[in-house]
């Protein structure tokens, strides 16, 4: 845990191979998301390439700001948020890819899985930018 607080970019990029990794290995599998009248099928390979440059760019701002004094909460449940839904998002794709096919119900259960885990990744990314603002502002009044 000392390792996400003090140093999140070296966990963060270490997460890059494991999501790269799950997309490769459904290669020729793709994401359906329904959002109310618009039908998204996105392979999951462009999900994982789209996830390892996100996670890309979120370690290397850690990485700028390594040596500001980060809120400790926050960093270590954006990190764990940030790299546990990535990871889950590509396994709910491929794990439910036949399942989804055969039934509608079953399509309609993990497509609100899909949606609600976007909707807490994004939200994970708000308290990143919280985090950046409330530091920069703390370690400002300091000086």
């Amino acid at each position: 845990m000392n390792r996400i607080l003090n140093k999140p970019y070296k966990t963060i990029w270490l997460a890059n191979p494991l999501i790269l990794g799950l997309s490769i290995i459904g290669f020729n599998s793709a994401i359906d998301i329904q959002i109310h009248d618009t039908y998204f099928v996105i392979a999951s390979i462009y999900i994982g390439i789209l996830f390892s440059i996100t996670l890309g760019i979120i370690g290397f701002i850690y990485w700028l700001v390594r040596h500001k004094k980060l809120i400790n909460w926050m960093t270590l449940s954006h990190v764990i948020i940030t790299i546990s839904t990535s990871a889950l998002f590509v396994i709910t794709g491929l794990a439910f890819k036949k399942v989804i096919e055969t039934d509608f119900d079953r399509f309609r259960t993990v497509n609100q899985i899909l949606v609600a885990i976007i909707l807490i990744a994004i939200l994970s990314q708000l308290i990143f930018i919280m985090n950046l603002v409330l530091s920069l502002i703390r370690n400002k009044e300091k000086n």
